[in-house]
């Protein structure tokens, strides 16, 4: 997973879900997250860089030669039921300023993204999304669609 400031990434959603109704979400374990829309005669890139990878606690953190080398995710994603995962960002659903303090995603591939925001003060507790994705073959994975 990878947690750190993501900035107003509803804001980003809402405004490619008018460019096409999948978003290619595709993160790497050496903390970046790119979110892309493609249609026919556009292609749209927002990135994200200086994230955090989080890891098990009983897991090295793994030293990297090279770019190759970086473990990554990709996933092609409804952007509506995306958008609405950061819905506590912005909009009617918005938590407000402060009243979170970190959000850890995790893309699990052809299977799901989870959206785990943690409230603050943290004895508030937690909101967990589960987002479905569309699945990709390998083949396309690879070729980064």
């Amino acid at each position: 997973g990878i947690r750190g400031p993501l900035l107003p990434m509803k804001t980003v959603l809402d405004r490619m879900r008018g460019l096409g109704q999948h978003v290619l979400v595709e993160a790497t374990m050496a903390g970046d997250l790119t979110l892309r829309v493609d249609s026919p005669g556009t292609s749209v890139r927002t990135f994200y860089s200086g994230l955090t990878p989080r890891y098990r606690d009983d897991q090295e953190i793994p030293h990297v030669e090279n770019e190759e080398d970086v473990r990554r995710c990709l996933l092609k994603i409804d952007g509506r039921k995306l958008s609405v995962a950061f819905g506590w960002q912005a909009g009617p659903l918005a938590l407000g300023r402060g009243s979170t303090t970190s959000c850890v995603l995790c893309l699990v591939k052809n299977e799901m993204l989870v959206c785990h925001i943690l409230l603050n003060p943290v004895e508030l507790g937690f909101i967990t999304y589960y987002v479905p994705v569309c699945y990709l073959d390998e083949e396309t994975m690879q070729a980064g669609i």
